[in-house]
């Protein structure tokens, strides 16, 4: 390969990465800021020069040389401010027009035509499945809507809407195009609306939570920090999504009407409220909420124990109250008779046997826990209306490397963190015969008229376990509330399992868990319930989810 070739293969690898960089800055404009982007546009454009600049030999002349040059410069300088005009214009076209500055006499500027497109449409509803709401929109005097939240026990399921200053969260995010009626209905329509100028009405998102079930579980926790996540144990339905405490989102609100000015300062004294709350209010517990889930845990423990075939249901282990592991002593708490030392997997899962669960757990290795911990959805992004936090087996990937890191994990301690619904959707697994479903809030959209436009179809997510492997493991839940610790869950005529837990959490009160599920011939409700430093699993987090339980296969068909 001669010189003269090198040099073409260089100019086109140059000519070619450049164009991939311009359509991935372009593509993922997101995930960096501006001067990121400027800088990248100026790399391309020197390896374009590069790709493009003919080399002159030595007969031709300067001023022709030089005129060449800087036609290459200009071509490549209008093909960068081409791509730069395409990228603020239609790729960041909608980010660009919401963007929002206040100025030093706290009145906020922004594109005014915001104002009027906002301030004139009359914004869907949020709805629960029984028809109660969470978000509406009234018309104030001159014509102009605001955003209102009636419910306080539901307000907060939406997030927040504030055009004239923080934007959308949560619900009001995920289905601003919808609840403005710009898109899920018919295309021509909306065209049409916005063409004439005629007064546009959103579409109402109804959700799947039952609005009754969602009041109790906000009435349980009372001034506790928590959560309660029920939903459905097939489907994947949430019926309800509770956390303590919570912002009010009707004080965020920030709109384009008359009083502006004066929401935009009260929204910005409240902003500055929440924000320094050491209760972080705006931390919505269900999704994002990341805590230690103690034994809740051994749900995953004894589900790799079961698929590695290191032990079935009846298996015996002796606890004799207390296991070393290096220099470290885990002593047994949950002994239910201090004279008894031989327990079987499904008598060690009921009366939460810290002892057998960390020796499983050094028995498993980091291996085999972790990949059982990824099929329940640990270290992963569940897919949910709007934003979930991963749970995590470890913070650092050398702790499961050693036996204590091991035993710890086992038994639901060491670096573990998950949310609640991680916990809730681990207990479903369990009783869908191993598949965990996409869970999911938005149940349909409808027209201001009330016609349906269409509706969320339930889906499966991934498989945890094997349907036998799920089914013995309902059967050990069953059993921890016959004769378990959970003996307090049970509910007179229905089929229940559950598992308490008690997350330990330094030197404050542990937090207090507990999950099952009910139904009257088979599990057809899941629930997960924490109370933050609540104390104990079965003592707190239990009442709270039987009576959630009793009223959801009373309420819910």
């Amino acid at each position: 390969m001669g010189p003269s070739m090198i040099v073409a293969l260089s100019r086109a690898a140059a000519f070619t990465g450049a164009i991939i960089l311009l359509v991935f800055g372009m593509l993922y404009t997101e995930t960096h800021s501006d001067v990121a982007w400027l800088l990248l546009l100026l790399f391309c454009g020197i390896l374009m020069m590069y790709a493009i600049l003919p080399r002159m030999s030595d007969s031709v002349p300067h001023v022709n040389s030089t005129i060449v040059s800087i036609g290459a410069i200009c071509m490549v300088g209008f093909l960068l401010m081409t791509v730069q005009l395409v990228r603020i214009q239609i790729v960041q076209a909608d980010e660009i027009s919401q963007r929002s500055a206040s100025v030093a006499d706290g009145s906020v500027v922004q594109d005014p035509r915001n104002r009027t497109r906002d301030r004139d449409v009359a914004r869907g509803r949020i709805l629960t499945r029984d028809e109660d709401v969470v978000a509406d929109t009234v018309e104030r005097e001159g014509g102009v809507f605001e955003r209102t939240y009636p419910n306080p026990h539901l307000s907060y399921l939406a997030g927040y809407h504030s055009p004239a200053l923080f934007g959308n969260t949560q619900l009001e995010s995920v289905y601003d195009e919808t609840l403005m009626g710009r898109e899920g209905g018919n295309p021509f329509n909306e065209w049409l609306d916005q063409v004439l100028h005629r007064t546009r009405h959103g579409y109402d998102i109804q959700l799947t939570v039952d609005s009754e079930l969602q009041r109790l579980g906000y009435d349980l926790l009372g001034d506790r920090d928590g959560s309660i996540v029920v939903m459905d144990a097939e489907t994947g339905a949430i019926y309800a999504m509770v956390s303590k405490p919570h912002i009010d989102p009707n004080r965020l609100y920030a709109g384009y009407g008359p009083n502006m000015d004066q929401q935009v300062s009260e929204a910005s004294e409240y902003w500055v409220q929440v924000t320094e709350s050491e209760g972080s209010p705006l931390l919505f517990r269900p999704t994002q909420g990341l805590y230690a889930p103690g034994s809740v845990f051994k749900t995953v423990t004894a589900a790799s124990v079961l698929e590695h075939g290191l032990a079935d249901p009846s298996t015996v282990f002796r606890n004799e109250g207390a296991l070393v592991v290096g220099s470290h002593v885990i002593e047994e708490q949950n002994l239910p008779d201090d004279g008894r030392v031989s327990f079987t997997l499904s008598e060690s899962y009921g009366y939460s046997l810290n002892v057998v669960f960390a020796d499983l757990g050094i028995r498993l290795g980091r291996e085999r826990l972790s990949e059982t911990a990824r099929q329940f959805g640990f270290e992963s992004t569940i897919p949910f209306d709007f934003q979930v936090s991963q749970s995590r087996i470890s913070s650092n990937p050398e702790y499961l490397d050693a036996d204590i890191g091991l035993a710890e994990t086992g038994f639901g301690q060491g670096q573990l963190f998950a949310t609640p619904l991680q916990i809730a959707m681990t207990t479903q697994a369990v009783v869908n015969n191993g598949m965990m479903s996409e869970p999911f809030l938005m149940h349909r959209i409808r027209d201001n008229e009330g016609v349906v436009l269409s509706e969320t179809r339930p889906s499966s997510w991934q498989e945890a376990v094997d349907s036998s492997i799920a089914s013995e493991l309902q059967q050990i839940m069953i059993e921890s509330v016959e004769s378990g610790w959970a003996t307090d869950a049970q509910i007179s005529g229905a089929v229940v399992g559950g598992k308490t837990g008690t997350a330990e959490v330094g030197d404050r009160t542990p937090h207090a868990w507990y999950t099952g599920f009910a139904g009257q011939d088979e599990p057809r409700f899941v629930i997960s319930v924490i109370v933050e430093h609540g104390g104990g699993g079965g003592a707190v987090a239990l009442p709270i989810a039987r009576e959630m339980l009793v009223m959801a296969m009373d309420r819910i068909d």
